[in-house]
């Protein structure tokens, strides 16, 4: 039961982050993804800690990343990711991308 509910769990993550791109949202954070979902923040990030081995606030962050090096491959003006990539600052984009290697 208990790795049924966590597959479900992530299974809703991935909807609402891929399919939603709820992470292009800038102030898209780990209480709004699950005042979303209708799950409790702290049932939410037990899931994403226990699978993934980090927080859902820096899951959200690996979206923008991602998001942001396609854009960047596509000739996208690296002062304007941010912009596009649901990051909330030039800085929050640089900081990410020095913490996260994707």
């Amino acid at each position: 039961m208990k790795i049924k509910l966590t597959q479900d769990y992530l299974n809703m993550i991935e909807g609402i982050m891929e399919g939603g791109k709820a992470y292009l949202e800038k102030d898209m954070t780990a209480g709004l993804v699950a005042q979303r979902l209708g799950i409790k923040k702290r049932k939410l990030e037990i899931v994403v800690s226990a699978t993934f081995g980090l927080s859902l606030d820096i899951l959200i962050d690996m979206f923008r990343v991602v998001h942001a090096r396609a854009l960047l491959k596509n000739g996208v003006c690296y002062e304007e990711l941010w912009k596009v990539s649901g990051f909330k600052s030039l800085e929050c984009m640089e900081s990410a991308f020095e913490c996260i290697v994707v």
